[in-house]
């Protein structure tokens, strides 16, 4: 009879916490709709002018909080970094900002890491999966040729890997489908390698040789971890070598 209690009060405290964490869940979700509705693609989150005193040559890290938790390497070779990541954003939010945020701090070169966003929304709009791919795409294509027009060289990231959420997010995302869609649109920025554009594999910088994202580069089934950073540092520093030279 004990047993039985003890696993109904563990089933009740379960359910109570889960009911806690969804609440969480849905009040910071309107928190952040509500904050969106004043300014839809955060223009005021980087100060106007914040950035211009970095001397030059500027490398811009541009994208969601993948970009904006990238530190830059110990050897910059000369280039001064000014990053402009913004955690959540979609490549239509970014796209939309890219004038305000990085035009003008007239970067020698821009590198990209976005498209995560956009995806992983797969998973509530599966009837939408073709107009999301297709529109991460487009806007993925739209920023590389803005960054392009400024004279920019474009160091365009293939989306990183995505590893199982927590059982917590396991109701709202498909890691298989979303992964799917990432390789799929990894595969498409592949072609758009040119003199000026530079496609960099971060994707399989990221992951284990069995294919799977590596534990020690995970920070969490979305971010990357210092030491991923780390690694993905290790080679884009040849990157910027070639750069520089040119």
């Amino acid at each position: 009879m004990r047993i039985v209690v003890g696993l109904l009060v563990a089933a009740l405290l379960s359910a109570l916490v889960a009911d806690a964490w969804l609440v969480r869940e849905l009040l910071e979700r309107l928190r952040s709709s509500q904050a969106l509705r004043l300014d839809p693609v955060d223009l005021d989150f980087y100060p106007a002018g914040a950035g211009h005193d970095a001397p030059e040559p500027r490398v811009v890290v541009f994208g969601d909080s993948r970009a904006h938790a990238w530190t830059p390497p110990e050897d910059s070779v000369g280039f001064a970094f000014v990053n402009r990541g913004m955690g959540g954003q979609t490549t239509g939010q970014a796209l939309a900002r890219f004038d305000h945020h990085v035009a003008p701090l007239e970067p020698h070169v821009v590198l990209i890491q976005l498209g995560v966003n956009d995806l992983r929304q797969i998973s509530f709009l599966r009837d939408r999966r073709s107009a999301i791919v297709a529109n991460c795409l487009a806007n993925l294509e739209r920023i590389v040729a803005r960054a392009r027009s400024l004279g920019a060289t474009v160091v365009l990231t293939t989306i990183f890997p995505i590893g199982e959420p927590p059982l917590s997010r396991r109701l709202f995302f498909s890691a298989p489908e979303i992964q799917v869609a990432i390789d799929e649109v990894n595969a498409r920025l592949r072609g758009l390698a040119a003199s000026d554009v530079i496609v960099f594999e971060g994707d399989a910088v990221l992951r284990a040789p069995s294919g799977e994202p590596a534990a020690a580069y995970s920070k969490d089934w979305l971010h990357v971890s210092p030491a991923g950073y780390t690694a993905l540092n290790q080679v884009l520093e040849p990157v910027l070598h070639e750069i520089a030279a040119r």
